[in-house]
């Protein structure tokens, strides 16, 4: 993630610099924001009253945007049955998870590459914070607490079903466990524009560009029992999923404009390719006291039969909308509301790919849990507030 922001901020400099150094070339181009007796933009506005600008111009917009959710399935149970499923209650999971508000912020640095104001360049960045969920729970809270999985070889002539790894309960252990999920998400672009339509009040470019997303997410689940006897079982799932897209997009900009108020139009389709790596790692720690502890690999979701690092590439459209509603206050400021939508049509998240079928030795039939690669719509969608300048 640290080297995506970094190269994205590169390249938004060297495109602010390389901006800077065409403008100097045209001998300072003419500012598109004065305002002429009509109440309309005056794109000729600098040459004859001798007012000239390096025009380039800056969006910095303060985001509270919501993200799409994750299907999470039962993580967390307690009594009654000692957290077997469908009798037991769930304490976490079995619902859509992390769908709340989160700020964000987008920076956007533009420029126009002619004189007659017909061809512009526009870098940008958006990045949404971290979005975290966390549970925890213990028995001195709540005596009973388990982990629900589908037992397909349960052993001493159990029967086939619903099962659960007891990690607390009276007479037999106490413990503890620490659920969390995260998300993060960051893209970047670089857009030509070129006007189409240029009437009073009224202008329409069309747009196109190379447009790069990535969206992270991971679910760590960490449990530790302690036996009446002593022997203290530390266990470990983790999923970690990316989302790295390349594409190209084309769209188009319509901003109408009367008197000091504006309204901006912006729509937009990338489509490319999304890169989609899933990581699974599990562990399972044993101390005998006073022994030291014994570490071997696999979990409870994360055995030996889907640990590792799975890879693949899809084709994906993201289509992209804006809308801004803008009142300038001087030739050099507007201040900006709005709401934007942005979404991909094939994404992973952890929890989706959680499977909670589990076969223990001596395994019987297909090895369980197994991995598949499940894929949903992933949207991004809030309000924008904005600062807009022009020099």
């Amino acid at each position: 993630m640290h080297r995506f922001v970094t190269a994205a901020t590169f390249t938004l400099t060297i495109m602010l610099a390389t901006l800077y150094g065409v403008s100097q070339e045209l001998s300072l181009l003419p500012t598109e924001t004065e305002w002429d007796e009509n109440g309309t933009p005056d794109e000729s506005y600098g040459g004859d009253q001798g007012y000239f600008s390096l025009g380039l111009w800056t969006d910095w917009e303060y985001l509270m945007a919501w993200r799409s959710q994750s299907n999470t399935p039962p993580l967390v149970t307690t009594s009654p049955n000692n957290g077997v499923l469908p009798q037991a209650q769930v304490l976490f999971g079995n619902e859509p998870l992390g769908g709340e508000a989160r700020p964000g912020g987008r920076l956007t640095i533009g420029g126009w590459l002619d004189k007659d104001l017909s061809w512009a360049i526009e870098g940008r960045l958006l990045l949404l914070g971290r979005q975290t969920v966390r549970f925890s729970d213990d028995s001195t809270n709540t005596s009973v607490l388990a982990r629900p999985f589908v037992n397909l070889t349960p052993s001493g002539g159990g029967i086939v079903g619903e099962d659960a790894a007891v990690i607390a309960a009276p007479g037999f252990a106490t413990g503890s466990i620490n659920v969390t999920t995260e998300s993060d998400v960051t893209v970047a672009d670089v857009t030509f524009r070129r006007l189409l339509v240029a009437r009073p009040g009224t202008e329409v470019d069309l747009t196109a560009g190379y447009f790069t997303s990535r969206i992270d997410g991971r679910l760590r689940i960490d449990s530790t029992s302690t036996l009446l006897a002593g022997t203290v079982l530390d266990v470990l799932d983790e999923f970690d999923s990316v989302n790295e897209y390349h594409a190209g997009h084309f769209g188009f900009h319509v901003d109408s404009f009367r008197e000091h108020w504006s309204l901006r139009l912006k729509g937009q389709v990338a489509f490319g390719n999304m890169r989609q790596v899933m990581q699974i790692r599990g562990s399972q720690s044993v101390t005998v006291p006073p022994g030291i502890a014994v570490v071997t690999a696999g979990g409870l979701y994360a055995q030996p039969t889907n640990i590792g690092t799975y890879e693949q590439n899809r084709f994906v459209i993201s289509p992209e909308f804006d809308l801004n509603l803008g009142y300038r206050v001087n030739n050099h400021i507007e201040l900006t509301v709005g709401y934007m939508f942005l979404s991909w049509n094939r994404v992973i998240q952890p929890s989706n790919q959680i499977d909670t079928s589990v076969t223990p030795p001596p395994a019987v039939g297909p090895p369980r849990p197994g991995f598949n690669f499940r894929e949903d719509n992933y949207v991004v969608h809030g309000l924008t507030l904005g600062l807009n300048t022009s020099f």
